[in-house]
């Protein structure tokens, strides 16, 4: 529960100062951070 909070904060924190360039960064950060953290 904790990591679904701080990845809503992050996604909040991308579109407000970056917009689509924050959601791609994110969408990155999901992919190369998830497998890692599931592993």
């Amino acid at each position: 529960m904790i990591a679904v909070a701080s990845a809503a904060a992050l996604v909040l924190a991308s579109v407000r100062s970056d917009g689509l360039q924050g959601l791609a960064s994110m969408r990155l950060a999901l992919i190369k951070g998830g497998p890692r953290r599931r592993s």
